[in-house]
Protein backbone atom coordinates (compact mmCIF):
# COMPACT_ATOMS: atom_id res chain seq x y z
CA UNK A 1 0.00 0.00 0.00
CA UNK A 2 1.25 3.46 -0.82
CA UNK A 3 0.37 6.83 -2.24
CA UNK A 4 0.39 6.82 -6.04
CA UNK A 5 0.62 9.66 -8.53
CA UNK A 6 -0.16 9.57 -12.22
CA UNK A 7 2.53 11.10 -14.45
CA UNK A 8 1.26 12.05 -17.92
CA UNK A 9 2.93 13.53 -20.97
CA UNK A 10 6.10 11.44 -20.73
CA UNK A 11 8.53 11.32 -23.62
CA UNK A 12 8.89 7.87 -25.20
CA UNK A 13 12.53 7.76 -24.04
CA UNK A 14 11.66 8.16 -20.34
CA UNK A 15 12.26 4.90 -18.50
CA UNK A 16 11.01 3.44 -15.24
CA UNK A 17 14.47 4.05 -13.74
CA UNK A 18 14.28 7.71 -14.83
CA UNK A 19 10.95 8.12 -13.03
CA UNK A 20 12.28 6.51 -9.86
CA UNK A 21 15.40 8.70 -9.87
CA UNK A 22 13.49 11.94 -10.52
CA UNK A 23 10.72 11.33 -8.00
CA UNK A 24 12.91 9.86 -5.23
CA UNK A 25 13.93 13.46 -4.46
CA UNK A 26 10.54 13.84 -2.78
CA UNK A 27 10.69 10.74 -0.61
CA UNK A 28 10.93 6.96 -0.52
CA UNK A 29 9.60 5.57 -3.82
CA UNK A 30 8.06 2.13 -3.35
CA UNK A 31 7.46 1.56 -7.04
CA UNK A 32 7.61 3.33 -10.38
CA UNK A 33 5.96 2.08 -13.52
CA UNK A 34 6.31 3.47 -17.02
CA UNK A 35 3.54 1.96 -19.09
CA UNK A 36 5.24 1.96 -22.48
CA UNK A 37 6.47 4.42 -25.06
CA UNK A 38 3.26 4.47 -27.08
CA UNK A 39 1.15 5.59 -24.11
CA UNK A 40 3.34 8.31 -22.61
CA UNK A 41 2.31 7.96 -18.99
CA UNK A 42 3.39 6.22 -15.82
CA UNK A 43 2.80 5.87 -12.09
CA UNK A 44 4.99 6.51 -9.06
CA UNK A 45 4.10 5.10 -5.63
CA UNK A 46 5.45 6.73 -2.49
CA UNK A 47 5.64 5.35 1.02
CA UNK A 48 3.97 8.41 2.56
CA UNK A 49 1.41 11.04 1.62
CA UNK A 50 3.73 14.01 2.25
CA UNK A 51 6.09 12.77 -0.49
CA UNK A 52 3.17 12.42 -2.91
CA UNK A 53 1.99 15.96 -2.19
CA UNK A 54 5.52 17.35 -2.70
CA UNK A 55 5.88 15.56 -6.03
CA UNK A 56 2.55 16.90 -7.26
CA UNK A 57 3.32 20.43 -6.08
CA UNK A 58 6.81 20.66 -7.54
CA UNK A 59 6.74 18.40 -10.62
CA UNK A 60 3.32 19.14 -12.14
CA UNK A 61 4.00 21.24 -15.25
CA UNK A 62 7.75 20.50 -15.11
CA UNK A 63 9.77 19.01 -17.97
CA UNK A 64 11.26 15.54 -18.19
CA UNK A 65 13.31 14.60 -21.26
CA UNK A 66 12.00 17.70 -23.08
CA UNK A 67 8.30 16.97 -22.50
CA UNK A 68 6.03 18.93 -20.17
CA UNK A 69 4.44 16.52 -17.71
CA UNK A 70 1.34 16.59 -15.55
CA UNK A 71 1.42 14.97 -12.13
CA UNK A 72 -1.71 14.26 -10.11
CA UNK A 73 -2.93 11.90 -7.44
CA UNK A 74 -3.95 8.60 -8.97
CA UNK A 75 -7.41 7.17 -8.43
CA UNK A 76 -6.69 3.77 -6.93
CA UNK A 77 -10.12 2.20 -6.93
CA UNK A 78 -13.25 2.37 -9.02
CA UNK A 79 -16.61 0.86 -8.17
CA UNK A 80 -19.17 -0.19 -10.76
CA UNK A 81 -22.73 0.45 -9.61
CA UNK A 82 -25.25 -0.81 -12.14
CA UNK A 83 -24.08 0.79 -15.39
CA UNK A 84 -22.10 3.58 -13.68
CA UNK A 85 -18.39 3.53 -12.90
CA UNK A 86 -17.65 5.65 -9.86
CA UNK A 87 -14.11 6.67 -8.94
CA UNK A 88 -14.09 6.47 -5.18
CA UNK A 89 -10.82 5.87 -3.48
CA UNK A 90 -7.82 7.97 -3.11
CA UNK A 91 -6.10 6.52 -0.04
CA UNK A 92 -6.85 9.41 2.30
CA UNK A 93 -10.48 9.62 1.21
CA UNK A 94 -11.42 5.95 1.38
CA UNK A 95 -13.99 6.14 4.21
CA UNK A 96 -15.63 9.21 2.73
CA UNK A 97 -15.69 7.50 -0.67
CA UNK A 98 -17.41 4.42 0.74
CA UNK A 99 -20.07 6.69 2.23
CA UNK A 100 -20.50 8.33 -1.19
CA UNK A 101 -21.00 4.98 -2.93
CA UNK A 102 -23.60 3.92 -0.36
CA UNK A 103 -25.48 7.20 -0.87
CA UNK A 104 -25.19 6.84 -4.66
CA UNK A 105 -26.67 3.33 -4.55
CA UNK A 106 -29.47 4.57 -2.29
CA UNK A 107 -30.29 7.35 -4.79
CA UNK A 108 -30.41 4.89 -7.71
CA UNK A 109 -32.67 2.54 -5.76
CA UNK A 110 -34.99 5.41 -4.83
CA UNK A 111 -35.21 6.51 -8.47
CA UNK A 112 -35.97 2.94 -9.59
CA UNK A 113 -38.78 2.70 -7.01
CA UNK A 114 -40.30 5.94 -8.30
CA UNK A 115 -40.05 4.72 -11.91
CA UNK A 116 -41.76 1.44 -11.02
CA UNK A 117 -44.54 3.34 -9.23
CA UNK A 118 -45.03 5.54 -12.30
CA UNK A 119 -44.03 8.73 -10.47
CA UNK A 120 -41.28 9.60 -12.94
Amino acid sequence: FGFTCFVGGLDHDTSEDDLKKIFSKFGNVNNSQETGSSRGFGFVTFKDEKSLEGAILFKNGDEIDGSQINVEESCTRCVIVRSFTVKVARPRRLSRSDEFVQEFVRMIQEKEKKQMAGLI
